[in-house]
């Protein structure tokens, strides 16, 4: 992204002051400063209306750098509806650092937003959805949102340890996370490796346990482990996994005995 309100490399963009969630109107400009051969909605996708939902990738950018993400419907002329949103952001910039709101529309004051439809912008975006639309019979997207994130590991309380993580989540709602650099520490008596600062849109769930293989180092050996997913204290608030394994993990070990999580480990469970 450029400056707030403007994409870089815009194909297709217009510009609409209309404000709240609902329905925008488009004024059918392109807006100032877009680079030769932009072009409207109306002059992109043609007159023809399409039929709902019309899963048109949209962004719109306000004066403020506030950005609403989604699929909606152009109805060739002036109005686009805004189905299904994608994500929401703040601060001029698509990121996981920066959403808000997760699958809710945004409440635009008044004032001229901008609005994209741009496939560079679409893929630049595709890691950073709060959501992902379960669309097979369109065939929209087959699969994937993907990422990373850094958690917080700790072991048995001991650590705060930034480990990276990597994700995927497929269009039927299932999360996939594996550990890239695993992390261990010579503990006794482990009972319990947590990862916070767990991005909102993959631990909001209703708190479960998954079985997974190779998730944990517990007395020196590799052994089967169990995740705890737990949401935050709000819809948008970071959440936690907690990696157990049972008698391997609560049994007695000897001092300064490795235990811990090793690169590779990964999980599989269904967002709710």
């Amino acid at each position: 992204m450029g400056q707030t309100g403007t994409l870089v490399g815009a194909l297709c963009s217009d510009t609409t002051t209309t404000t709240g969630t609902g329905a925008i109107t488009l004024a059918g400009v392109v807006p100032a400063g877009q680079p030769a051969g932009s072009t409207t909605f109306a002059q992109q996708f043609g007159t023809t209306p399409q039929v709902a939902p019309g899963n048109t990738f949209y962004a719109i950018v306000d004066g403020s750098g506030n950005i609403e993400v989604g699929l909606g419907t152009f109805n060739g002329s002036t109005t686009l509806t805004r189905d299904y949103i994608l994500g929401t952001y703040s601060g001029g910039l698509i990121s996981l650092a920066t959403q808000v709101a997760p699958g809710a529309h945004l409440n635009f004051a008044a004032g001229t937003k901008n609005v994209y439809s741009n496939v560079n912008l679409f893929a630049s975006s595709v890691a950073c959805w709060c959501r992902v639309p379960d669309d097979n019979a369109a065939n929209v997207f087959q699969d994937i949102m993907s990422g990373t994130f850094t958690g917080s590991l700790a072991i048995n309380g001991v650590g705060a340890t930034n480990i990276p993580m990597r994700y995927k989540v497929t269009n039927e709602g299932c999360v996939v996370v594996s550990c890239t650099t695993g992390t261990t520490v010579n503990q006794a008596q482990t009972t319990n490796v947590i990862i916070s600062a767990v991005p909102s849109f993959l631990s909001n769930v209703t708190a479960a346990t998954y079985s997974t293989v190779g998730a944990v180092t517990a007395s020196g050996a590799t052994s089967v482990g169990a995740l705890l997913v737990s949401g935050g204290a709000s819809p948008t608030a970071t959440g936690q996994y907690q990696i157990v394994n049972g008698a391997s993990l609560t049994g007695t070990v000897t001092t300064s005995t490795t235990n811990g999580l090793p690169t590779g480990a990964s999980f599989i469970y269904p967002l709710f």
